[in-house]
């Protein structure tokens, strides 16, 4: 968005503090193209304005119509097409860890110093200099997996199998010492299965596809985070599996990949 101004929408449940921070933002040279008294009302709000002029930033209470109405906004805001830029204004700091799984650009607390709005304002105008547009990647419709097929005569060929992005549930490293170790499988819904794929890693999958909702959630595993049904614990203490929508098989949780998981999770909620 190539505009001189910040075009800015509030969303506070307390007009007085709608009407001082608009106050605070005009002074400041920032166009505040709306307001709004709650996160449904706002949601609305950004809506309409898309095809006028649209919004740069949008300044979030969090307790609003319920205790999180602001953090559930933002993470609905992820979704939006050139989504604002996002900074949460509230008055209660212990309330900023919650705000991270909606990539926030800065955390204001109330009564909003001066100092730090002007900061958040100058973090807010240097991304949106930049004119990287905010709309979430589209996942490709298919990908195509080259594989390797056995005929009657023992004989093999390779084949290229065009498979539905979301009808992937995860793919699989088989581990070397078994039959067919070495070997890629992608495991789809309908208990389908692509075994030896080639010439691709799990390393180059998980690089193309992490930005799609996959995640490794172990070593020999990346998994279709849409597709998750549970995560509980595994048999040793410490340990969790991964159960999967139209799958009997269990995916292990990588110690070290529990947190990174969760995470993942969350931002999807």
């Amino acid at each position: 968005m190539n505009t001189a101004k910040l075009r800015a929408v509030v969303v506070d449940d307390e007009r007085r503090n709608r009407e001082g921070l608009k106050e605070k933002l005009r002074q400041r040279d920032v166009i505040v193209v709306g307001e709004a008294e709650s996160g449904a009302k706002a949601l609305d709000l950004i809506g309409s304005l898309a095809e006028a002029g649209g919004v740069d930033v949008a300044f979030l209470d969090i307790r609003m119509e319920s205790d999180e109405a602001g953090l559930v906004l933002g993470k609905a805001m992820k979704s939006l097409p050139n989504r604002p830029r996002l900074v949460f204004v509230t008055a209660f700091p212990e309330h900023e860890k919650q705000t991270w799984p909606c990539h926030p650009d800065y955390f204001l607390c109330k009564p909003v110093d001066e100092t730090e709005l002007e900061e958040a304002l100058n973090r807010v105008k240097t991304e949106v200099s930049r004119n990287k547009p905010l709309s979430p990647p589209t996942l490709p419709k298919r990908l195509a997996l080259d594989h390797t097929l056995e005929k009657g005569s023992g004989a093999k060929t390779t084949v290229t199998q065009f498979v539905p992005t979301t009808e992937i549930l995860f793919f699989r490293m088989i581990p070397k010492g078994v039959p067919k170790g070495g070997t890629l499988e992608a495991h789809l819904t309908g208990q389908r299965c692509v075994a030896g794929i080639r010439q691709v890693t799990l390393g180059q999958l998980e690089s193309g596809l992490v930005a799609f909702g996959f995640f490794s959630p172990h070593k020999s595993f990346l998994v279709n985070l849409l597709h998750i049904d549970c995560l509980k614990p595994g048999v040793n203490e410490g340990s969790y599996r991964i159960s999967i929508r139209g799958s009997e098989i269990e995916l292990p949780v990588a110690r070290e990949k529990l947190k990174a998981l969760i995470q993942s999770l969350e931002k999807m909620v």
